[in-house]
């Protein structure tokens, strides 16, 4: 019997925990909306689980209003329930593709129509709040199919405190026409002076450039896309050339044929018998 009040509370325990779970989801993703509404974003969220002190987002999107060369995906969100509301990503993927002048572009005009929201009531940033991100990657190229510039950061670690902040990153690599650059185990200190964001401090553990071997790549990748017909003209104009020689070496051959059958002919003629003289009369 109290075997059967156990499972039949514990039954009836994992249904409430079900409703509240069911029920709040929707409830957090309408707050996230008009969150990121006020941000010029639009906010898609795969899974949303409760804890202790905290919310578990997973498999966030975001995209940015009016910024359609950018894509984020984010693994999981933690969200600290109470406090200053410490946010925590871990891992995900930040896409950038088109050529820099378009993407800043977008930005700017994306930071133009919504520079009111980045700013709270007392007019600090409203970006002021602590935050961490673990296991992020970013990558920029300025096209999808054939990039000639491609920038790309893995497994970033961010950290940001009282204005200040510190990326970290296993590594940075860039590559153009010009070269290319790899960074090992790269940091970088930012702080806010002003109305500016200044470095404050820029580290590296190894720094390796090759400079030209991209631009050769590149023209090697252009020769190889023009190579097929460029390939089948230079055969076709070496078959004409050809052709055009050996026609012009049969025509002398053939000449120089009917010369000498025109000399032997010649040569074979019988030559013409003289008339004879006459007999003396006696």
């Amino acid at each position: 019997m109290v075997a059967t009040r156990i499972k039949v509370a514990a039954a009836a325990g994992v249904a409430f925990g079900a409703a509240i779970v069911g029920g709040f989801g929707p409830l957090v993703r309408h707050e996230l909306s008009a969150r990121a509404a006020r941000y010029g974003a639009e906010v898609a969220v795969e899974s949303i689980a409760p804890t202790w002190g905290a919310l578990h987002l997973r498999g966030v999107d975001v995209t940015l209003v009016g910024v359609p060369a950018a894509r984020v995906h984010l693994d999981e969100v933690v969200v600290t329930v109470g406090g200053a509301g410490d946010v925590a990503l871990r891992g995900g993927l930040i896409d950038v593709t088109g050529r820099r002048e378009e993407v800043v572009k977008q930005v700017l005009a994306w930071r133009a129509h919504h520079a009111a929201a980045s700013t709270g009531s007392s007019g600090s940033p409203a970006g002021s709040r602590p935050i961490e991100v673990a296991g992020l990657d970013v990558r920029w190229q300025d096209d999808a199919r054939q990039p000639t510039q491609v920038a790309e950061a893995k497994d970033i670690r961010l950290t940001r405190a009282e204005g200040v902040v510190r990326l970290d990153a296993a590594s940075a690599s860039g590559r153009s026409s010009f070269g290319k650059l790899e960074l090992v185990r790269p940091s970088v200190t930012l702080a806010r002076s002003g109305e500016r964001v200044v470095v404050r401090e820029l580290t590296a553990d190894g720094v390796e450039s090759a400079v030209g071997a991209p631009r050769a790549e590149a023209r090697r990748a252009r020769r190889g896309q023009r190579g097929g017909e460029g390939h089948r003209r230079e055969r076709r104009a070496t078959a004409c050339r050809a052709a055009a020689c050996g026609a012009a070496a049969r025509d002398r051959a053939g000449a120089g044929d009917r010369a000498g059958r025109r000399a032997g002919s010649a040569g074979a003629r019988p030559a013409a018998r003289r008339p004879r003289a006459p007999p003396a009369r006696r």
